[in-house]
């Protein structure tokens, strides 16, 4: 073997890698690129998040008999404007409505009213709305009803 040959397989060499690390290096900007490009848009879960605590949590409408918190059971004492406005006090307004006992709370009312019909702009406000059957305590009698919920979220500029 001369010198021929170790240069000539040098030479092999560097076309093997050439053709190897150039595809990769295109695939991996590529990828890059694509992740970045992407939109995530995280409206949908902080919705559900946020409406999900109404019932979820002993500060909000969840029953607590002094020993432990009933998760989905609403205690009717505490269904109203004053403790929905307590529990969830942020840049939304939310609905929650009872349908078989025909009650309704919101968390700013006038706001609700007003935002609520420019739900159709998304680029604006994110609506959010669901619905959960839920056990209902009215002074120790259960009842089986149906929560409403509605969130109106205006986004950021």
């Amino acid at each position: 073997m001369g010198g021929y040959s170790i240069g000539k397989n040098m030479m092999l060499w560097l076309v093997k890698i050439t053709f190897i690390v150039v595809p990769v290096v295109f695939l991996v900007g590529y990828a890059v690129n694509e992740h970045d490009r992407r939109d995530i848009n995280i409206n949908k879960i902080e919705g559900k998040i946020i409406l999900n605590r109404l019932f979820y949590s002993e500060d909000c409408f969840a029953y607590n008999d002094g020993v432990r918190t009933y998760v989905g059971t609403i205690d009717l004492k505490k269904f109203n404007d004053e403790r929905i406005g307590k529990c969830l006090d942020g840049d939304y307004d939310i609905k929650a409505e009872l349908t078989d006992l025909g009650k309704a709370a919101y968390n700013r009312k006038e706001n609700y009213e007003r935002n609520v019909v420019f739900c159709k702009f998304e680029n604006k406000f994110y609506c959010h709305e669901e619905e959960d059957y839920v056990l209902v305590n009215d002074d120790g009698v259960l009842k089986n009803d149906k929560l409403r919920t509605s969130l109106v979220l205006q986004l950021s500029k």
